[in-house]
Parts: C-alpha cells; sequence; structure tokens
C-alpha cells in the first residue's frame, strides 16, 4: 500500500508524524510512504532518527502553511484543481 503523509500537518509536527511514520513502516513491509512538506526540514529530521530504509521518500511541497498563519494564508492552495499539494506531489514522484 502506498499513501501520502502530510508531516507539516497536526500538533507538534513535523517531528510526531515522522515518528509515526517510521513506526508504520517497521510493522508494515508493504507499506510504501510519500512524506510531503518541507523537504530539508524532513530530510534532516529522518537523518536524525536513523532510519535509513527505501519504502519512505520525501515530496518537496510548494505551499506549506504554518499553525501561526492566518486562514488566508492557504487561499492559494483553494485554486489548486488536483485537490492540494500533496495529491499532485505525490501523483507526479510515483509516476
Amino acid at each position: 500500500m502506498r499513501i501520502a503523509l502530510d508531516v507539516m500537518g497536526g500538533d507538534d509536527a513535523p517531528q510526531p508524524n515522522i515518528d509515526g511514520a517510521i513506526a508504520a513502516l517497521q510493522a508494515d513491509s508493504e507499506l510504501e510512504i510519500a512524506m510531503v512538506g518541507d523537504q530539508p526540514l524532513i530530510e534532516s529530521l529522518i537523518e536524525k532518527s536513523g532510519y535509513s530504509g527505501d519504502r519512505m521518500q520525501v515530496v518537496a511541497a510548494e505551499g506549506v502553511v504554518l499553525k501561526a498563519a492566518p486562514p488566508k494564508a492557504a487561499a492559494h492552495l483553494e485554486d489548486d484543481p488536483e485537490g492540494g499539494v500533496a495529491p499532485l506531489a505525490v501523483t507526479a514522484h510515483w509516476r
């Protein structure tokens, strides 16, 4: 199974999302995860975790909206006909 994970979303992100993804990969040998978000930050945190498997890919998202940003900061994502950053990025990545 392949899934895309918005690594930048949620409380205390991105660390809990990275930790959860690594735990899921260790529990399921058929799982592949595209980690979508701030690529340099995600890669740095994955490296610090010690994970080195090949079933996790990092996909850069151009449209990261920070938690402290006002709601209108995400308005540019509404114009995306593909339904957001993650589906578009992952579709291109897994072709």
